[in-house]
């Protein structure tokens, strides 16, 4: 419940309060049909609207609303996340297991080849890798600039492992 403005009458704060929980279809005409008033009434709407700044608590109540939605949207994300790299990390194992326990029964029962356990014991590493959020793969970049008045800088920045190293050509020259 939005905090009521000092002075503000119980019929103008739940006006007020119809007026924010409107949110994009917000309009005083449409606070006037929900409140079942004539067409008229939108004057006094209009009255307490720019007396009690409405349009300012508006902004403040959408703010403070898309906050509380955007954080209870990313908690619904982490949570679906979660239950799939737990679900890919079972499955994982279980590849992992497959690919690295029983190869001679497999190999037996020509269910598995060995190529294909190799193949499986990629993928069930690359699996496990993803649902602990590791890194599956390496990139590597340099990138070189030169600007007269201060040398030039070189940034080596190797993706995957999160480490960054700066190296100013400058200073190895001396």
């Amino acid at each position: 419940m939005p905090k009521c403005p000092d002075n503000e009458s119980a019929k103008a704060s739940a006006a007020r309060v119809i007026y924010l929980e409107l949110g994009m279809e917000r309009s005083l005409s449409q606070v006037t049909k929900i409140l079942g008033k004539p067409p008229t009434y939108i004057v006094q709407l209009e009255k307490w609207s720019r007396r009690y700044e409405w349009i300012k608590s508006a902004k403040a109540w959408d703010e403070t609303y898309w906050k509380k939605e955007m954080a209870k949207r990313r908690k619904a994300i982490q949570k679906r996340q979660d239950e799939l790299d737990e679900r890919q990390a079972k499955n994982a194992e279980a590849m992992f297991q497959m690919a690295t326990g029983n190869l001679v029964e497999h190999a037996k029962n020509k269910s598995l080849y060995a190529k294909d356990a190799v193949t499986l014991w990629k993928e069930a590493a690359t699996l496990q890798r993803l649902a602990v959020g590791a890194a599956t793969q390496r990139t590597e970049m340099e990138l070189s600039a030169s600007d007269e008045s201060t040398g030039t800088l070189t940034i080596k920045a190797e993706f995957g492992i999160g480490n960054m190293e700066d190296t100013d050509n400058k200073d190895e020259e001396t």
